[in-house]
């Protein structure tokens, strides 16, 4: 049996960090580019919509919500994002403004 052959080496951990291999941050987190770049669309459009409205922007920066920690972009439209002051999670129901 060569050294290929053996199972084992498929559950290998291959090291990222090495000097050779510059990965980001959102490669590593997020391997779904585009997901990740809808997300940050939806974050962004919350944020417009409060600067130019002057409301306080009550949503998590990072869309991740504090209390269950689940990203509430992935339910939010940018069409919601981008016309309605998000004050809860949709997932947990917790309040982000009191």
């Amino acid at each position: 049996m060569s050294k290929n052959d053996n199972p084992q080496n498929d559950n290998q951990v291959t090291n990222y960090n090495t000097p050779d291999t510059e990965l980001t941050a959102t490669e590593l987190l997020d391997p779904d580019q585009a997901k990740h770049n809808l997300l940050l669309e939806r974050i962004k459009a919350q944020s417009d919509y409060c600067s130019e409205n002057s409301f306080p922007h009550f949503a998590p920066s990072n869309g991740k919500c504090f209390k269950c920690s689940r990203q509430i972009y992935n339910v939010i439209s940018l069409e919601l994002a981008s016309s309605a002051l998000i004050t809860d999670c949709p997932y947990c129901h917790a309040s982000y403004c009191s």
